[in-house]
């Protein structure tokens, strides 16, 4: 039996449930309707108002391993960060028959997703997918496309924050559980390499992340930022 009663956390405004596992949290996608926004520490030392109310309203998960400092130093515990690029294939393992539909990256990423995902989960049922890129050419296209195909569970992998302006949108006008997945897709295919696991359990893949995108600079110094409201005003 999965203890259902979680604890919330505001940092900075942002509302961050804490969860004891994958399976508590699958547990939830699969009993509400709700839009699970990924927190790292960008949404919470850069807070959009938009953002932060869509994720207090809905659910927030810890993404990052500063949010998840910033949970143990409010006198919550939680071991790990719940990273969506394993959330997503945690849900669908737990349910492959759901009814599954996918929007983000390119036409050849979402359609490489898709067959990998058919070979990987041959029950999986996926009602259909969209290329995030041509989403706002397609809009109702896919509203559309979401009331006849009914699909219970919504991945949008986009980068933050346009996928959560896309689960925004949808949400309003079809209700499901909707999943912010960043790059999943590219790492799923092996587009892109994910952070080796040593150096994810150790906390530091930002390190790793950094040293392999240096354009990635500016966006680091928002950690330290983070760190220092951390400790003195969060």
């Amino acid at each position: 039996m999965i203890n259902m009663e979680m604890k919330k956390v505001n940092l900075n405004g942002v509302n961050v449930t804490r969860f004891d596992s994958y399976a508590q949290i699958v547990q939830q996608v699969l009993s509400q309707k709700k839009v699970f926004v990924a927190i790292n520490p960008e949404k919470i030392v850069n807070p959009r108002s938009w953002l932060t109310k869509l994720v207090n309203e809905n659910v927030g998960y810890v993404d990052g391993v500063g949010v998840l400092m910033g949970l143990w130093k409010k006198g919550v515990y939680q071991k790990r960060r719940l990273p969506g690029f394993k959330l997503w294939l945690e849900i669908i393992k737990s349910n492959p028959e759901l009814g599954y539909y996918l929007i983000g990256g390119t036409k050849e990423v979402i359609e490489l997703t898709t067959s990998q995902l058919k070979i990987d989960f041959p029950n999986i049922n996926i009602k259909g997918y969209s290329n995030g890129y041509s989403y706002y050419e397609k809009i109702e296209e896919i509203k559309n496309e979401l009331h006849k195909l009914a699909p219970r569970v919504i991945f949008v992998a986009m980068g933050s924050p346009r996928q959560e302006k896309i689960m925004s949108d949808l949400f309003k006008t079809y209700k499901a559980s909707y999943i912010g997945l960043g790059g999943s897709f590219d790492y799923y295919i092996g587009k892109s390499h994910r952070t080796p696991e040593w150096i994810q359990r150790i906390g530091f893949q930002w390190l790793h992340r950094l040293i392999m995108e240096p354009k990635r600079f500016k966006r680091q110094l928002v950690l330290a930022k983070y760190l220092l409201n951390l400790v003195f005003k969060y």
